[in-house]
């Protein structure tokens, strides 16, 4: 299950240096079906007070490509930018 690693590795990388965030366990996503090359995931993410939300992950390992479910059954790429702009959607962002 190398897509529990991608995610919990970019769970990691993302949300560990900011203690306004906290997240669950990483479980396997039961909406959809899992195969070799296809991995769902869901966690639930804590910011704030009382404010959560449910991500959902797929992990495709013939690409090794990780997405994050932003519109019910629509997944994009997660990709790595410059670490300043992760600054500026944390200020704007609120949950």
């Amino acid at each position: 299950m190398k897509g529990y690693e991608k995610v919990k590795e970019m769970l990691e990388s993302e949300l560990d240096d900011y203690s306004y965030f906290s997240y669950g366990e990483i479980k396997i996503d039961k909406g959809y079906e899992q195969t070799e090359e296809d991995e769902y995931y869901v966690v639930d993410v804590k910011g704030g007070i009382n404010k959560n939300k449910t991500l959902c992950f797929h992990y495709e390992s013939k690409d090794d490509k990780l997405e994050i479910e932003i519109n019910e059954d629509t997944f994009e790429k997660i990709t790595t930018y410059d670490w300043r702009v992760k600054y500026f959607w944390m200020t704007l962002l609120e949950w």
